[in-house]
Parts: structure tokens; sequence; C-alpha cells
């Protein structure tokens, strides 16, 4: 291994362990009470060395946000290929209740937490979240088109 491949490495570790150390720090803390000093001293590296890879904590809130709704999503797409919209609408139930299970530190970030209006505001590429969004509605009017809720 080269040194730019080492380097990068350690870039994506540095990287990974901020991550991990906001995303225990935003579930357990709330957002509101989470600084970058606060991260950086949970990881112990100077918070200079946090800066070099998010601008503040908004970015790594809204980085935590996309990583969670991307994996939420790729286990969203896994039951598209269920025929039966209404079966389908409650394997849709079961993905979200399975990813709470597997995932309990980024459910909470994305569907417990209160979120910081302008970290989402601010972010003009939203796909991750706005996607797993719309299968939903997708799926919900699939059911209902095949005949399901004829009364909502």
């Amino acid at each position: 291994m080269g040194i730019k491949e080492r380097k990068d490495r350690q870039k994506t570790e540095m990287r990974e362990a901020i991550l991990s150390a906001a995303l225990k720090l935003f579930s357990g803390d709330g957002f509101d009470n989470v600084t970058m000093r606060r991260i950086a001293e949970n990881i112990e590296y100077s918070v200079g060395t946090i800066y070099l890879y998010f601008k503040d904590r908004n970015e790594i809130f809204f980085e935590l946000h996309k990583l969670g709704f991307e994996e939420f999503y790729k286990r969203q797409l896994a039951i598209q290929d269920v025929k039966d919209p209404l079966k389908r609408l409650t394997e849709h139930g079961l993905v979200y209740i399975q990813f709470a299970i597997d995932y309990p530190l980024y459910y909470d970030l994305m569907f417990i937490s209160r979120i910081p209006g302008k970290t989402i505001k601010s972010q003009h590429d939203w796909k991750s979240g706005h996607r797993t969004y719309d299968l939903l509605k997708l799926n919900i009017s699939q059911a209902k088109g095949a005949g399901y809720f004829k009364n909502v």
C-alpha cells in the first residue's frame, strides 16, 4: 500500500470516527447539547481536526441523516418486488420497524429527535430523505389504486 492509499484510508477512518461519535452524542444528548468540542473530546482529537472534515455540527448532523436514510431506502427497495400493494405496504411497515431495531441510534436521529430546521433547509440536495418518503407515497397510492383504503 502506498502513501496516498494509507492517507486516504486514514481520512476515511477519521471521518467515520467523527460520525460515529456524533451519532451517539446527538442521539443521547440531543442536537442542541452537542458541540464540535464535545465531538472532538469524544474521539480524543483537537476540535481543529474536526473542522478539517466538517464545517460545523449542522453538516455532521445532515451527513448522519443522509447516511441513515440511504440505508433505510435500500431496505425499502428490497421489498418493492412484492406484487400485492397492500402486502408491500405492510412489508414497508415491517422494514421501518426492523430498521429501528437494527439501527436504533439512526432511527432516533431520523424519526424521534427534533431536526434542526436550518440544517435540512440549508441543504438543497436532500434526495435520500425525499426518495424514502416518495416511495412510501407510491406504495400507498398503489394500494389505494388496487381498491384498498376505499374510504380514505
